[in-house]
């Protein structure tokens, strides 16, 4: 088993979220962060559907987070 979400998993959380199917991504957003809790790709992600929905605060803490947990990165 892996400590990250395959990068085909991460663009099914893109993929939804394009298509509007928003519940579905924050789904899979929220079953990946359970296997990976400490992924700054889930929450990067997530962050990104949060702020198409408008859910600018929760898109915030997403991308927070992120941050938080992997600083170094993009």
């Amino acid at each position: 088993m892996t400590d990250r979400p395959s990068s085909e998993d991460l663009e099914e959380i893109a993929h939804l979220a394009q298509q509007g199917l928003y519940e579905d991504a924050l789904k899979l957003g929220a079953d990946l962060q359970e296997r990976y809790p400490g992924s700054a790709h889930v929450h990067r992600e997530l962050a990104h559907v949060h702020e198409a929905m408008k859910n600018l605060d929760v898109a915030v803490q997403e991308i927070s987070e992120a941050i938080r947990l992997a600083p170094g990165e993009p």
